[in-house]
């Protein structure tokens, strides 16, 4: 987690809510003939925080000083089997999409910090690892052929104050480890997801993300390119998709994707779903 050094004690205290006097008596509205504006503030904490978002370099750099151990191989009920697994997992939406889509699966772990949504999870799938912290490294001692992250949303959402928001919030952080264990595992394919806000509040946290998986290489030193030739690359793709738009519920949720999947493993270019024909504006007019 990152840490903000303030330069000033004014801007702490201009983004600190004022006590509440005590109201005696009945309050009296005075008329003003002039409206006192709040003097602005030359550099608001959100700009203050962009300045502390680490570059790509510096993170992978970290991450290639902490490798991780070897990983036993997965047992394959057989051989078209997809080997899923999931942080931050919630309910595990992507068991039920590769239920619906008819595909062989198995789900080797999950990790999810809500007891609740663990328990839930555990009685609607069958997961041979079950973890609760993202930051241990204890799941990231299961490799996968398929790894998803809907790493938390509430650092880069609007509703967020300003002051808490981005990687020095704790729920922004959790991209660190999902980096890193796509870093070190080398999951044949990967499904990042988070909330618009990332990319449009926090385009240079966005950047970095895309930075570090544009800087990876493989065991023998090489940059791996994005959209390149090499058989070890990542051939990564975003989108901004909104459930009115892809799917026919009647639900306005934007979210942002980021795909990847290695080109050994690619059969055919990565497409995303073309926009439904029931929209939003169709069903409620």
């Amino acid at each position: 987690m990152l840490n903000v050094d303030w330069d000033d004690d004014d801007d702490v205290q201009d983004v600190m809510p004022a006590k509440k006097a005590r109201r005696r008596g009945p309050m009296k509205v005075q008329k003003c003939d002039k409206v006192q504006k709040r003097p602005a503030l030359q550099k608001t904490p959100r700009q203050r925080i962009m300045k502390h978002v680490p570059t790509a370099e510096s993170v992978l750099g970290h991450i290639d000083k902490h490798p991780l151990p070897e990983a036993a191989d997965e047992i394959r009920p057989c051989e078209d089997t997809i080997l899923v697994g999931s942080v931050c997992s919630g309910l595990c939406a992507e068991l039920w999409s590769l239920n619906g889509m008819g595909r062989r699966f198995r789900a080797t772990f999950c990790c999810e910090s809500n007891a609740g949504l663990r328990k839930l999870s555990m009685s609607m799938h069958t997961h041979d690892y079950v973890f609760c912290d993202v930051f241990l490294e204890d799941w990231m001692a299961v490799s996968c052929d398929l790894f998803f992250a809907g790493f938390p949303c509430q650092g880069f959402s609007e509703c967020q104050p300003a002051g808490t928001a981005g990687l020095t919030h704790i729920s922004g952080s959790c991209i660190f480890p999902i980096l890193r264990y796509i870093r070190h595992r080398r999951p044949p394919m990967f499904c990042l997801e988070n909330v618009r806000g990332l990319l449009t509040l926090y385009p240079e946290t966005f950047a970095m993300i895309l930075g570090v998986l544009d800087g990876m290489t493989d065991e023998r030193g090489r940059k791996l390119l994005l959209y390149c030739i090499l058989r070890e690359s990542y051939s990564v793709s975003w989108k901004v998709l909104d459930t009115c738009r892809v799917t026919t519920l009647p639900q306005h949720r934007e979210r942002l994707f980021v795909t990847g999947c290695l080109t050994s493993a690619m059969q055919r270019p990565m497409s995303w779903p073309p926009e439904a024909m029931v929209s939003m504006n169709v069903i409620c007019p």
